[in-house]
């Protein structure tokens, strides 16, 4: 990567540069192009959508040469934002809905999403993108049903989005997020963190919660943890917009759960944030009456294994001793085999070989590649793959 320092316009510059962008419309009075410049501060997309701003003010009042505009009729506006405002007003209502209907969607966009979403007829949508592409506030790529938008600049998408009112804003997204899950299959399955981010705007944490975990699996699947993190984390924080139910508190867990993974992958084993998660969905284990379950089991193997990463056998010694005590009432020999092991490790490494010895002998006598081989998926590894001693 390099880094390209790009130095402001000097006056003269940004002089050139409105004078250019007036084009054959005539000059502008000099008193309005210094306060062009002066106003932009030597910033060329500032330039350019001041000037246009002007301009566009001009050409509205019927005038064909700027010069012939009265100096009361050129003013500057006082920011950009007013500036990208004023020329979306000036485009027409179509083009400014389709314009915020667009922002609410991203920094780009399809035609085919913008005309599930914007309640405007075919030619009417056409021709408003037709405007705001001539406008040069959105750039376009193919020619509809197939075409694709951007718009210009971030700043112009941040102003269009700013005009919708919060109602109407969540209603936008929602039907948004509706017509992703029911007319763009492959966006749901590929990037379910769209569908969690617009159900999250339109005020409806359940179904953007459920998404924003599919999410995280996903790019846990992917081994992209950061991102992971973050969408998991995103789920969590909306929990609190739910009511306090069973049902409620066992998605909670379940979302901790593929944390814990991510968490694992990312910060590492003994990480204080991987503990705390481990603690918290221990916690939920109980609340949910999911003691004795597989994923019950799951937690406590990651409290085993984070405390013995971070040097504290004691804890760990505790923790695998609580897991064999709950996997001896368990039909399944797989937690078994697993509690035995933890505990022979966490002896051995507490230094009483005595004791741990048999603990080993029992989980290689318990171990059957064909039963066990997926205890990999709950517990990060095939356990035939631990020092098992061989049974005599």
């Amino acid at each position: 990567m390099t880094v390209i320092a790009l130095k402001r316009l000097g006056r003269n510059e940004g002089a050139r540069l409105v004078h250019q962008l007036a084009g054959n419309l005539g000059a502008l009075p000099p008193d309005v192009v210094a306060e062009i410049v002066e106003r932009t501060d030597g910033v060329p997309l500032f330039v350019e959508e001041l000037t246009k701003a002007v301009v566009e003010a001009g050409a509205d009042r019927g005038y064909v040469s700027i010069s012939a505009v009265p100096r009361s009729s050129l003013a500057v506006p006082a920011t950009l934002h007013a500036s990208l405002l004023g020329r979306l007003d000036r485009l027409g209502p179509a083009a400014k809905n389709a314009a915020q209907v667009g922002a609410a969607i991203g920094r780009d966009f399809s035609y085919e999403v913008l005309s599930a979403a914007v309640p405007l007829a075919e030619p009417e949508l056409q021709e408003a993108l037709r405007r705001l592409v001539e406008a040069g506030l959105v750039f376009q790529r193919g020619v509809p049903p197939m075409a694709e938008y951007l718009f210009k600049h971030a700043l112009v998408q941040d102003t269009a989005y700013s005009t919708l009112l919060r109602g109407p804003r969540q209603a936008l997204h929602r039907r948004i997020a509706e017509a992703l899950e029911q007319r763009f299959l492959e966006s749901v399955e590929t990037r379910p963190e769209i569908l969690a981010y617009h159900y999250g705007e339109a005020a409806m944490p359940d179904k953007a919660i459920a998404y924003w975990h599919l999410a995280g699996k996903s790019s846990v699947a992917k081994s992209a943890v950061r991102e992971a993190i973050a969408q998991l984390r995103r789920g969590l924080s909306l929990l609190d917009g739910l009511p306090e139910t069973r049902e409620r508190s066992q998605l909670e867990l379940d979302i901790h759960v593929t944390l814990v993974s991510a968490l694992m992958a990312g910060k590492g084993y003994a990480d204080p944030e991987t503990v705390a998660a481990l603690e918290r969905a221990n916690r939920l284990v109980t609340e949910t009456a999911a003691v004795g379950t597989p994923l019950h089991f799951s937690v406590l193997y990651g409290l085993w294994v984070s405390n013995f990463a971070g040097g504290a056998i004691a804890a760990a010694l505790e923790h695998a001793s609580n897991f064999l005590s709950s996997a001896q009432s368990q039909p399944s020999s797989g937690p078994l085999l697993v509690g035995h092991l933890t505990l022979a490790i966490s002896l051995i490494f507490s230094g009483d070989y005595r004791a741990g010895l048999p603990h080993f002998e029992t989980a290689a006598s318990l171990y059957r590649p064909d039963e066990h081989r997926d205890s990999a998926f709950s517990y990060g590894q095939d356990i035939g793959s631990a020092p098992l001693p061989r049974c005599p």
